[in-house]
């Protein structure tokens, strides 16, 4: 595993050697779930969180991760509600939907030509 190859470089910052270790939880993907994974990170004292692959469980966890000073990180979760409220402790790895939809619209207008679209909603929050 990852974590057994950077521990066995005795990486050391700021003058101490420092130790890996990987904390896993399941948020099941329900926002309910993930602020009692993000409560017991924070009672943990987790170096920080990688992690909700969703919008809905990474906007419920990051108050808390807020809270308690907990960075955390997501590379899934597209909601621009995610960044609004302005979490210092709060990143993202990919464009919100905002930036996607704008983005992916001029794409279609000016290098496929398109003229129509059609959109669907399966009526989720996601949608």
């Amino acid at each position: 595993m990852a974590v057994d190859d950077l521990n066995a470089q005795n990486l050391v910052i700021g003058g101490k050697k420092i130790h890996f270790e990987i904390a896993a939880e399941d948020d099941a993907g329900d926002p309910r779930q993930a602020t009692a994974v993000a409560q017991k990170f924070c009672d943990l004292k987790v170096a920080g969180v990688v992690g909700h692959l969703q919008s809905g469980t990474s906007i419920t966890a990051s108050y808390l991760y807020d809270k308690c000073g907990l960075p955390h990180i997501t590379a899934a979760a597209t909601n621009p509600d995610l960044t609004k409220p302005g979490y210092k402790t709060t990143y993202r790895l990919i464009a919100n939907d905002s930036a996607l939809g704008a983005a992916l619209a001029i794409y279609a207008a000016d290098h496929l030509k398109l003229k129509t679209v059609a959109v669907i909603d399966d009526r989720t929050a996601y949608g």
